[in-house]
């Protein structure tokens, strides 16, 4: 008796329904994605809701932000390469988002000062010092230019939304690509990132968008998928250098689809337009020209004896091959040089759970996934896996092909950047693959009423974990890592304080009547800015009245500082603020700066 193929599950559909087989044999369709017509409007109003709900929580968040430690230099650079085009001016990131954020700066006018008192000869801190220039510079338009950049981050958000629906919908049915964008949408993670002028959003949609493409073209031989294919590795090499793990990533991924049983369990055939390496080449074209042009095509063909590398591997090709020339814009070069040398060790050391390392926690990223990802969401993961682990050879490998991302992020993390514990945001790319992961459960894992009740139970506990953390994303703790009320003795820097609350400040000054206080912030933006009366406070100072200090620097963080005289850049020690610590708070800006009353002061 010939085998029959089973039908995709079509709109509607009932979660875990397993429908009859058809009389005879249907041949599958070349394009699994179903049209944003052909959904029914109630599937369609509810995508809109998601994504409506998203920018609300997002925005409402936002808007209290001050500029982050890294997110007040992108738009700043990105006016400067307009002005200057000197894409050499720390490279340590690549220009897409810096050009982007830069758009409402160069709309409005706004000032930068190139004199070279405030970008040069800093000891490495050229683009903090000229950002700090930069707020001073604009202080009236300041916070309205910020939100404005952060529209670009915010707006890729949705995007990926959208594709991650499409991607999800299309594996595991409506209610699996709803699933999915549910927990995109109430991710902390994401929110916290998709709300800043920063690369770590924007590569995460990219990166995804590459993946997405890549199984578009591995399913319906489209020629055109392979162009978007190498657009969108282009566009995350151009915004962010932790793209470099889109090789293994996109490698591990295609050789899964070559094997992706079909449905009656043959083999199918590689559904790409042109032989894979025909195709390669293609993608790798359009994206070295995509990434030129982010670079606006400088630098190209220079020979590698005439750069100065900073790493050893890269000294290494260059003495051995001078006469080397890529066509790969120099700026771009020289940036994966410095972020090769970076990962020998960062200047910073790790912190980690109340710690101190020199050389970093080798556990750091497992440890600040498990602990900034909603429980709920922990177990919604660990379910999925269990459930594609029982399920179809087709299934599984569809699951696989979601978790690769996962297990690659977390896997290389481990091994090859333990000595640069910068947050969680490094692992950020990894969390819509999660969601599109656990989008099975709606499919495979809910055959009954009990199974529906715990998914729905599962997914209301996930986002009440994350609207109870509103507005203080970025400060998200679960209660593994002690909520986020401790969660400053858990991580600094990123994972907890970035800088954000600089504003909060002021409105807590305002709502207690505070006219002035001895602060050390962890940032760059100019406190009087943002119209706060204050004192610096310095290594051995034992003031009176209220003291604010930034979580990171309370714990040790030796961060400089930059914003108490312009072009000056002050060191801090580790122990400098060491005997706040064993006093008792009286208050909060936000969740980042803890506020502390000594002696007798007002």
């Amino acid at each position: 008796m010939a085998r029959v193929r089973r039908p995709r599950q079509v709109e509607g559909e009932a979660a875990g329904a397993i429908p009859e087989a058809p009389a005879e044999e249907i041949a599958p369709s070349t394009d699994p994605v179903t049209p944003w017509s052909a959904l029914s409007r109630g599937t369609r109003w509810t995508v809109v809701a998601l994504l409506s709900a998203m920018v609300l929580m997002a925005f409402t968040s936002l808007v209290g932000d001050s500029p982050t430690v890294d997110e007040c230099v992108y738009p700043v650079e990105g006016q400067y390469y307009l002005r200057t085009g000197d894409f050499g001016f720390n490279p340590q990131n690549p220009p897409l988002l810096k050009l982007l954020s830069a758009i409402p700066l160069v709309l409005h006018g706004a000032r930068l000062d190139l004199d070279p008192r405030w970008h040069a000869n800093l000891g490495g801190w050229e683009p903090w010092v000229l950002a700090t220039r930069f707020a001073l510079d604009n202080a009236a338009s300041y916070h309205r230019l910020f939100i404005e950049a952060r529209m670009v981050p915010l707006g890729l958000a949705v995007l990926l939304g959208v594709f991650l629906f499409r991607w999800s919908a299309a594996l595991w049915g409506t209610p699996g690509g709803l699933l999915s964008l549910g927990l995109y949408v109430f991710c902390p993670n994401v929110l916290a990132h998709a709300r800043l002028a920063t690369p770590d959003l924007p590569v995460t949609c990219f990166m995804f968008l590459a993946s997405y493409a890549l199984w578009r073209a591995a399913t319906r031989a489209g020629a055109g998928d392979v162009l978007w294919l190498g657009l969108f590795v282009g566009l995350a090499f151009a915004t962010k250098f932790s793209a470099v793990l889109l090789g293994p990533i996109l490698g591990a991924q295609a050789w899964l689809l070559a094997r992706q049983p079909d449905a009656d369990g043959a083999p199918p055939a590689w559904r790409l337009p042109w032989s894979p390496a025909v195709s390669l080449a293609v993608a790798a074209a359009v994206a070295l020209a995509v990434v030129a042009l982010a670079y606006n095509f400088t630098g190209l063909m220079r020979p590698w004896s005439a750069m100065r590398f900073a790493s050893g591997p890269f000294r290494g090709v260059a003495g051995a091959l001078p006469w080397l020339r890529l066509p790969v814009p120099e700026a771009f070069l020289l940036g994966v040089d410095a972020k090769t040398a970076d990962a020998g060790g960062s200047e910073f050391p790790g912190f980690l759970f109340g710690e101190w390392a020199r050389g970093g926690f080798r556990a750091f990223y497992v440890a600040s996934w498990l602990t900034k990802t909603p429980v709920a969401g922990l177990a919604l993961l660990a379910w999925a896996g269990l459930a594609g682990y029982e399920s179809d050879a087709r299934a599984r490998t569809r699951l696989l092909l979601a978790l690769t991302p996962v297990a690659a992020f977390l896997v290389l993390s481990t091994l090859l950047f333990s000595r640069v514990n910068y947050g969680l945001r490094y692992l950020l790319p990894m969390f819509p693959f999660v969601h599109l992961a656990c989008g099975s459960l709606a499919r495979f894992a809910v055959p009954g009423t009990r199974g529906r009740a715990a998914l729905a139970a599962l997914a209301v506990l996930y986002a009440g974990e994350t609207a109870a953390a509103h507005p203080g994303y970025l400060s998200f703790i679960n209660p593994l890592g002690g909520g986020p009320g401790d969660g400053w003795k858990a991580f600094v820097d990123s994972n907890y304080d970035w800088g954000q609350d600089l504003r909060r400040l002021r409105q807590w000054m305002d709502a207690t009547g505070t006219r002035r206080v001895h602060l050390a912030y962890f940032g760059h933006a100019p406190p009087e800015v943002y119209g706060i009366a204050y004192d610096p406070l310095r290594r051995g100072d034992r003031p009176t009245g209220v003291v604010a200090i930034s979580a990171s620097l309370l714990q040790g963080l030796p961060y400089p500082i930059t914003y108490e005289r312009p072009g000056s850049v002050r060191g801090v020690g580790a122990d400098d603020y060491a005997w706040l610590r064993g006093l008792r708070p009286i208050g909060r800006a936000g969740m980042s700066i803890l506020l502390f009353r000594v002696g007798g002061g007002p």
